[in-house]
């Protein structure tokens, strides 16, 4: 069983509530964790988005941003399998969760699945691909804590160097936008750099202890 847990502030409506009537009619997910980031935006007239019965809106007292939101959703899975989400694209998470491995560390998608067409694939990778934090996998008992001070940028590379066992990529049929268009706003750059100096510090902590 999954959990799939998606962070926004409403970018992207449309894709964002097909994607949740898409994921509501999958048996094999029971649990929809929808992390509003954006108090003032009215989601309850929604009606579609309302009766997804596996359904939980989150509404924090602020923008908790990205990492906390997964953070979150990890720790509050009712099931030990998460998918971590992004709120702009269309995917059947039901079919990827068929090809993973019984074990596994984070498994992701790549940048190519805006192009590809054809039955998904999947195989091991020891490089985060570009666009894996766009869809992952994760087990939510190997699920390392996403540190405060890497907000947007750079989580899936906080994850991949430390989530245990073997990483997988998948390439497969995605619509939607490439990469995070809910943070390609402008007042996000200054987050940005900030998330690369965090990670940048982490990284280089990570590699003299280890």
């Amino acid at each position: 069983m999954i959990t799939v847990c998606i962070p926004t502030i409403w970018a992207k409506p449309e894709y964002l509530i097909r994607s949740v009537v898409l994921l509501n009619s999958s048996p094999l997910i029971t649990q929809i964790i929808l992390i509003n980031n954006d108090r003032s935006y009215n989601y309850r007239k929604l009606d579609k988005l309302l009766e997804c019965n596996k359904l939980e809106i989150i509404i924090p007292s602020s923008n908790i941003y990205v990492s906390a939101s997964w953070n979150y959703g990890v720790k509050n899975s009712i099931n030990e399998t998460v998918c971590l989400l992004n709120d702009d694209i269309l995917v059947d998470v039901e079919s990827l969760y068929k090809l993973l491995p019984t074990t596994y560390g984070l498994v992701g998608i790549n940048e190519s699945c805006f192009r590809y067409v054809g039955p998904p694939v999947i195989r091991p990778t020891h490089i985060r691909p570009l666009g894996f934090g766009q869809l992952m996998f994760v087990k939510q008992s190997r699920y390392p804590i996403i540190p405060d001070d890497i907000r947007i940028w750079y989580n899936d590379d906080y994850l991949f160097e430390r989530t245990p066992g073997q990483h997988y990529e998948i390439t497969c049929s995605i619509t939607g936008y490439m990469s995070s268009s809910t943070f390609s706003r402008p007042e996000f750059e200054i987050i940005k750099q900030q998330d690369a100096a965090a990670y940048a510090r982490y990284k280089y902590e990570y590699c003299v202890t280890h």
